[in-house]
């Protein structure tokens, strides 16, 4: 574990308690460089030699800023984290892009980047001149952060920006920047340097938040109550209220009783700056002796103050306070009524079933819907409640028999009881209460029997729009398919419900091909602006489609053309028949469709196996978006892809080659299968440590060849770089029984320094236990490796 010095002695837990608020300080870090504005970097002489899209990295810098002209061409294309695929070389363009007030684009790109180079460039902009590139790279850390599960190489490089950021959280302005960096410190700090200094001089600073933030993590010290109590008492004196607030939920946990406790939940509630008593302990005590204070303060003419104080009496979840959530049901607002649900949710008593079925009525929308979340959540009561229903169903307004419908329809097979009741509201006289009940009976009663099919039919189509759950109802009760596929054929034609139209299509699957003719014109409408909804309801229709799409590749306008491949790939194994067609297109296509074919052959799988030689020609494209496609593709095509294989080796070494590029390299070798395996295992000795995680990542559960995989991941274990022993031991975790021989390398990594490769080889002792154990008892042969006697590693 690293020292944390700084120039200073480290604060202990003990030093803390005695000293209270001393100062940390760290040395000053050296004067870094930062690039310069994106205006002057986008010339050629700044790439690498890749393209994207058929344009070079400074064309895509531009694009950043919003200075590049869009290709008609690669409009309906999908453009992903365009940077992102050039690798390093972007990230101080996407670093320099962060200038612009919240440029999600480029924040989105770094995180996606997210190797150890990448966290020590941002780690560095947080001490950019530029407020905005700051506060921009100390959100990116957080995004980052979360990255460590799958790439836990980035571990110690966000430990090293830990110094940076902590300083950052002492700045006096901005703010933002400030409050961004306290909170990182204070909610990962811990996780990334149990070592890291302990942030003592909030506990006296002038921030209220940070004093809060202090007070809380005391709870976590692990220290005797009696240790702490002194200083959590001061901090009841605290001039902030919601220091105040955090001093009581801590010393709730520490001396429940305290007699000061309840004065301040008192003046919390009725300020509304609790949120809620989950940190306290003893809460019914508390509640029940603020109860006096609490029943006068429901006067309150403002209707939050009245909310807060019933959410509060919830928390106390004591039958005492029972009758008060009943009279605060006939509260004027809404909002206060919301939270006497919530707080009869809390109860968990037979006696808030009645208010419950009040509550169905309620002339909120709101609040009905949030009583039938509560119902639902509700198991212990099912009995009492179904009876509630019932009686709702039988006698209850139109209003609150449509909401006790709804609840039937959420509780599943559990409301089944209901169901006699809900048939009688079929020959309801309100249409509203009709069509609720048809639509729960569609969806839940087996074999709906006795209803009136024109019935079903006259409430579906009465009332605009027609919804997915009303056209399910319909299909359930065996209407004319005809009149459907009519219905939403018209609705495709104005703008307004195209969308929703073109989706329910889309249910209908091979059964709308009578509407194949108007979505294949919508197809060749090149104003329509967002043609996916029609392109996923062709697609549905299936084998139907392949013709009038294959006609479509001969269409004059590119654009038209792109849609139909497009639509062809999302067909997948269906659109076999127009292989031929697509295969054509990698040789003599444009660039788009090229891109847009190899896409579609990826997906169509194995019967496309004919694409492959043009596949592996591809291999030596300069154009990233054509490999990332190819490369997919060539992963899909399982054992055909293997005339590949030596190609996507090759790349591997490939000069200035993104990370990006490379995993999907290990990806696409993992899915030939088999017949890459040896190519995987010569991956995990590849220089680069990206290359050797992803391939000790994809070598995991292997099948009957586990005994092969096992030695060399082994091996891995030892790995200098974290990221390949995390992956190395999750893959061992997954071969279960095979791997039982890799239990020693696997307990060594129990005391490594990197969290997430202590966690992952925990587990995956735990799982070749549990395999060892269960083979030992005679039982089924392990699924993932499929060894039927102990192997020999």
């Amino acid at each position: 574990m690293r020292d944390h010095r700084h120039g200073t002695v480290p604060l202990t837990r003990r030093g803390f308690l005695h000293r209270g608020a001393g100062a940390v300080s760290l040395a000053m870090l050296p004067t870094l460089v930062f690039p310069c504005s994106s205006e002057a970097e986008t010339d050629g002489k700044q790439d690498s030699g890749w393209l994207y899209l058929g344009k070079p990295m400074s064309h895509w810098v531009a694009d950043l800023h919003g200075k590049a002209p869009r290709d008609p061409e690669f409009l309906e294309m999908e453009q992903y984290w365009v940077l992102a695929n050039f690798g390093q070389a972007a990230v101080p363009h996407l670093i320099d892009a962060m200038r612009e007030p919240w440029n999600v684009d480029a924040l989105v790109q770094l995180e996606f980047l997210g190797s150890t180079e990448t966290v020590q460039q941002v780690a560095q902009a947080v001490r950019h001149p530029h407020e905005w590139i700051r506060c921009g790279a100390l959100q990116v850390l957080f995004g980052l952060q979360f990255k460590r599960f799958l790439q836990p190489e980035i571990t110690a490089a966000l430990r090293d920006a830990l110094p940076i950021v902590a300083e950052a959280a002492r700045e006096s302005e901005p703010a933002l920047v400030r409050q961004t960096a306290e909170r990182f410190v204070q909610e990962y700090g811990p996780i990334l340097d149990p070592a890291f200094p302990l942030p003592s001089q909030d506990w006296e600073a002038e921030d209220s938040r940070l004093r809060r933030a202090a007070v809380e993590r005391v709870a976590r010290l692990r220290c005797r109550p009696e240790e702490v109590a002194a200083l959590v008492k001061a901090k009841l004196r605290d001039p902030d209220a919601s220091v105040r607030w955090a001093a009581a939920g801590v010393l709730s946990s520490l001396e429940p009783d305290h007699p000061d406790i309840v004065p301040l939940v008192i003046e919390a509630v009725i300020r509304r700056e609790h949120g809620s008593l989950h940190a306290f302990r003893g809460v019914q005590r508390i509640v029940s002796a603020a109860l006096p204070v609490l029943q006068e303060a429901l006067r309150d003419p403002d209707p939050r103050t009245r909310a807060s104080i019933v959410n509060a009496l919830g928390w106390s979840k004591s039958p005492t306070v029972l009758p008060f959530l009943i009279e605060m049901q006939k509260d004027e607002s809404a909002m206060v009524r919301r939270r006497v649900i919530n707080s009869l949710n809390l109860l968990d008593a037979p006696e808030i079933v009645p208010c419950l079925m009040r509550a169905l009525g309620d002339g909120d929308c709101e609040v009905r819907e949030e009583t039938i979340r509560v119902i639902r959540r509700q198991r212990a009561l099912r009995r009492e409640i179904l009876q509630g229903l019932i009686g709702v169903l039988d006698s209850g307004s139109e209003v609150a028999r449509v909401a006790a419908a709804l609840t039937v329809d959420a509780l599943g097979q559990e409301g089944q009881d209901a169901w006699p009741a809900l048939r009688e509201n079929l020959d309801n006289s309100d249409p509203r209460v009709r069509l609720a009940a048809i639509l729960v009976l569609a969806r839940n009663e087996p074999g709906p029997d006795g209803v009136v099919p024109r019935t079903s039919e006259r409430d579906a189509f009465s009332a605009p729009p027609f919804t997915e759950s009303r056209l399910k109802a319909l299909l359930r009760f065996g209407q004319r398919i005809e009149a459907i596929v009519a219905k939403l054929t018209n609705g495709l034609k104005p703008v307004s419900s195209r969308a929703l139209s073109a989706g329910l299509v889309k249910l209908l699957g091979p059964l709308a091909a009578p509407a194949l003719p108007r979505l294949i014109s919508l197809l060749e409408d090149t104003s329509l602006a967002e043609p996916g909804s029609i392109q996923d309801a062709i697609a549905n229709i299936g084998s139907a489609a392949v013709g009038p799409l294959v006609e479509l590749l001969e269409h004059t306008d590119l654009r038209v053309r792109n849609r139909a491949i497009k639509t062809l790939g999302l067909m997948g194994f269906r659109a076999a028949a127009a292989v031929p067609k697509l295969v054509e297109r990698l040789a003599g296509g444009s660039l788009s469709e090229r891109i847009l074919a190899t896409e579609a052959l990826g997906n169509i799988g194995p019967a496309a196996a004919s694409a492959v030689p043009a596949f592996r020609a591809a291999l030596g494209n300069r154009d990233l978006a054509v490999l990332r496609e190819t490369m997919d593709a060539l992963g899909k095509m399982k054992r055909w892809g293997e005339p590949a294989v030596a190609a996507l080796v090759r790349l591997l070494d490939a000069p200035s080659l993104t990370a990006t590029i490379k995993w999907q390299v290990v990806r696409a070798l993992r899915g030939i299968g088999p017949a890459a395996t040896t190519a995987l295992l010569a991956c995990l000795g590849h220089r680069d440590p990206l290359v050797r995680a992803s391939a000790a990542r994809e070598l995991g559960g292997r099948g009957p060849w586990a005994r092969d995989v096992v030695p060399a991941l082994m091996v891995s274990l030892q790995d200098p770089d974290a990221g390949v022993r995390a992956s190395a031991a999750e893959s061992l975790g997954s071969m279960a029984a095979a791997a039982h021989c890799a239990a020693p390398g696997l307990r060594r990594l129990l005391d490594d320094w990197c969290d997430i490769v202590r966690e992952k080889a925990q587990k995956a002792i735990e799982a070749v236990q549990a395999a060892r154990r269960l083979q030992a008892a005679g039982g089924p042969d392990n699924v993932s490796t499929g060894l039927t006697s102990r192997s020999d590693c």
